[in-house]
């Protein structure tokens, strides 16, 4: 009979195989900026992250690692949901992938597909998940040449507790949008990598994915149920915290604009004031 630890580390494993399929790590030129998940919806190809990760500022040389050299992604960011970016709470991006990088990123990564993807996830205190993402510090230079530079990252695959957002300091902790969750070096344990002792700094992780797989049991009508329920966004080091933007907000972009087929959230309401196609 297997232990509970051993229950515990199958399951992270089995985690770890499938979210890295479709998570990768982001690049400004040879700049580390953060993570992203990619996802189709009805033959059309998307990459989601965080709004401060993916912006104007960024698009014309964003990259990809592929493990070993880097690539161009090619695409235009498709929703606005807040005018001023100073105060934009939600901090999410949807960026449409043109058909060259899609591609491209079918040699290396798969798109993600609607029923991975947890709409109307009920929030609670100490509910358990897993979080997936390209820490910067965990990222080691492969080679440099005159033109290129070849990076081999390590992700983290951490599995943390939601917590509420009354007890902590967290000024966009907004009921039904966010998933706060604990990101606390006490209370770390690698169990799957013994070569790093503690948690990274999180500078990175921004716009990777929260995935939520039951504990206790995590196949349901003879598939493994491991879900998309949030976007990492921000992190709060006095609180040990990461916040987390729901899923149903990057969905709601999807069905407003691509396709009106997409489920339509009981959790939130988002009205997108402008197409912004940059």
């Amino acid at each position: 009979m297997k232990s509970s630890r051993d229950i515990l580390i199958n399951q992270m494993e089995e985690c770890r195989e499938f979210v890295s399929n479709f998570t990768c790590q982001l690049f400004n030129n040879y700049q580390i900026i953060g993570s992203g998940v990619f996802v189709v919806v009805d033959k059309q190809y998307f990459l989601i992250s965080s709004a401060h990760v993916i912006n104007t500022n960024v698009v014309k040389a964003m990259r990809v690692s592929d493990g070993k050299d880097l690539f161009t992604l090619k695409g235009i960011i498709t929703n606005t949901i807040v005018k001023n970016k100073k105060n934009d709470e939600i901090d999410i991006v949807v960026f449409k992938l043109d058909d060259e990088t899609v591609e491209n990123i079918k040699t290396i990564f798969n798109f993600m597909n609607l029923h991975d993807l947890e709409l109307n996830h009920k929030i609670s205190d100490k509910r358990e998940y897993y979080l997936f993402g390209y820490p910067n510090e965990w990222t080691r230079t492969f080679y440099e040449s005159e033109d290129n530079k070849g990076y081999i990252p390590t992700p983290l695959i951490l599995r943390v507790k939601s917590k509420s957002g009354k007890f902590i300091k967290v000024p966009d902790y907004k009921k039904n949008s966010k998933i706060i969750v604990d990101y606390n070096n006490n209370d770390y344990n690698n169990e799957l990598d013994s070569k790093y002792s503690t948690l990274p700094n999180p500078k990175g992780l921004s716009g990777c994915g929260l995935w939520y797989m039951p504990m206790k049991e995590n196949v349901i009508d003879g598939k493994k149920y491991i879900k998309l329920v949030g976007i990492v966004t921000d992190f709060y080091f006095q609180d040990n915290a990461i916040t987390v933007t729901v899923i149903d907000i990057i969905t709601e972009v999807l069905r407003q604009r691509f396709d009106k087929n997409v489920e339509q959230s009981q959790l939130i309401k988002v009205n997108l004031i402008e197409k912004n196609e940059s």
